[in-house]
Order: C-alpha cells, then structure tokens, then sequence
C-alpha cells in the first residue's frame, strides 16, 4: 500500500452547509469530495444529490472531470439518496 501525498478533503453538503457559506445550499444528508493525490473520490451523495451537483463548481470541482470512484458510506438515504436523482448522474457522466 503505497502513502498519499496530498489529502483534501471537501465538504460539498451537509446539515449546516447553506447556513455557514451563501450561496452553498445543504440539505439533510452529507457529502464530500476527498482528492488523494490525483484521484478524486466523491464519498456519499446526500439526500438528493441536488446541493452536491449545485455546490461543487463554487467550490472549483467539476464533477464529470474530477470523480474517479464513488463510496457509499452506508445504505442509510440521506448518504445515498442522491444516487437515484437524474441531475445527479448528469453531472457525474464524463
């Protein structure tokens, strides 16, 4: 197993997210996005996807260009919810 270099991690939704920083939208649920070296992992989807699809690009991510994988962290909907949103899978087809 090789070490990573470079970690950032990206909060793109959660509870608290639209409250903190205008003009994020959040939503019960969380998602973020993890750069570890040069592979991009969005982890979870939120509840409906919408606030992570609206979100990424204020936070200079492009969804389609930068996601390599997705986790899910557990089956519970607002984790996963999102992944059965339309605008969601728009967003992630590259």
């Amino acid at each position: 197993m090789e070490r990573v270099g470079k970690l950032k991690i990206t909060v793109l939704s959660d509870n608290f997210t639209s409250t903190i920083v205008p003009p994020l939208i959040g939503e019960w649920g969380f998602s973020a996005f993890i750069q570890a070296d040069d592979v991009g992992i969005l982890y979870d989807v939120g509840n409906s996807g919408l606030p992570l699809v609206h979100n990424a690009p204020y936070l200079g991510i492009d969804l389609k260009r930068d996601v390599d994988y997705i986790v899910l962290s557990h089956g519970h909907s607002d984790h996963t919810g999102g992944v059965r949103e339309r605008q969601v899978e728009g967003a992630l087809k590259g």
